[in-house]
């Protein structure tokens, strides 16, 4: 019986690169290594949702999630965002919240929704 200890396995990956990661990462030791900016960017993005309100043209109010709040209104501005603002034009950012992860804006989102009118602009005086 071949314990685990002797057995050694080797996997090889070709990996097709985008061109872009050029400016973004370097080759060190056979390892893709993002820059010292971008590793930065990269932790920080990954560790931020926001959960954010929009104010529409009629008056209503529309909740969310994302990763980049100023990318996501100018998809709503444009009408790729979700299909409520499709029909509705939005007007501004009244709100946000800044989360850790996924899990905790969707539930945040969740509970919000949830809400009356009257609770969620109490919420974007405070």
């Amino acid at each position: 019986m071949v314990g685990c200890d002797s057995l050694k396995v080797v996997i090889l990956v070709r990996v097709q690169i985008p061109q872009h990661f050029d400016s973004l990462c370097s080759l060190s030791a056979g390892r893709l290594v993002p820059s010292e900016e971008k590793w930065a960017e990269l932790v920080e993005a990954r560790h931020m949702y926001f959960v954010y309100l929009l104010e529409c043209k009629d008056g209503s109010l529309y909740t969310g999630i994302t990763t980049d709040v100023e990318r996501r209104f100018a998809e709503h501005k444009s009408g790729i965002g979700g299909h409520y603002t499709r029909s509705k034009e939005v007007v501004r950012v009244v709100y946000t919240e800044q989360y850790p992860n996924r899990s905790f804006a969707l539930k945040r989102e969740a509970q919000i929704k949830g809400w009356t009118r009257q609770k969620k602009l109490a919420l974007i005086k405070k």
